[in-house]
């Protein structure tokens, strides 16, 4: 049974990585201490999909977050947009069904191939951030068609980071004092291996991306993993 109170907060779409916890912050300052928003947990990969879902719901038992596991069936990636219009409209109608209003993603426009190399400073293009927020707002107006049958008037799909670089999300995370090591990637960040050579290989870029940005704004991963113990 949905939650009463869903409603008046948030549900963040959250895949263990940093723009996730980032968003969640933001959501959680934005209600100002009035309760706690939710945490829809989706890992985009197959792999070792039940050991990142774990991370997430420990990530939100520590900020307080209601956590909902997001039954879609993952996409290897988010690098077209019919994956990211069938995967976020998926997720919002999770979210209403839920009894939520509001869906917090927290895509950038243009990172979804986890094999592209990008500059950390890179912004994205007025065409490539059009579409993704295009795609939002149409996906919101979707879901509103059938709101009623959930007692609500309107669907929203917040995208607080969609225009941002990598270092501009590294330093919101820096900001807000975002556990970074609580993202999905940190045992590949803190040398932890695994056995599965295709998510060690996501996971390993995942931290240099992140750490790279995150360094160049002087934060230490040593000091990190101290703040982990």
């Amino acid at each position: 049974m949905a939650n009463p109170n869903s409603s008046k907060k948030p549900l963040v779409l959250c895949d263990g990585d940093l723009p996730g916890l980032v968003a969640l912050s933001l959501a959680q300052d934005a209600l100002g201490g009035l309760g706690s928003s939710g945490v829809l947990s989706g890992p985009v990969t197959q792999s070792n999909a039940e050991g990142i879902n774990a991370r997430i719901r420990s990530m939100a038992e520590a900020q307080g977050a209601e956590c909902l596991d997001f039954p879609a069936v993952a996409p290897a990636s988010l690098n077209t947009g019919h994956r990211r219009s069938r995967y976020l409209t998926e997720a919002v109608y999770h979210a209403i069904s839920n009894g939520y209003t509001t869906l917090v993603c927290p895509w950038q426009a243009e990172t979804f191939d986890p094999d592209a190399t990008r500059d950390t400073n890179e912004l994205p293009t007025v065409d490539g951030l059009a579409r993704e927020l295009d795609r939002a707002l149409l996906v919101s107006r979707l879901v509103t068609l059938d709101a009623a049958e959930h007692g609500a008037g309107v669907f929203e799909v917040q995208t607080p980071l969609m225009d941002l670089s990598d270092v501009q999300v590294a330093e919101m995370a820096l900001d807000l004092d975002v556990p970074i090591w609580r993202a999905w990637w940190w045992e590949a960040a803190a040398g932890k291996r695994t056995k599965d050579l295709a998510l060690s290989d996501r996971a390993n870029a995942c931290r240099d991306r992140w750490c790279t940005a995150l360094e160049s704004l002087g934060w230490s991963a040593t000091a990190e993993m101290a703040a982990a113990r």
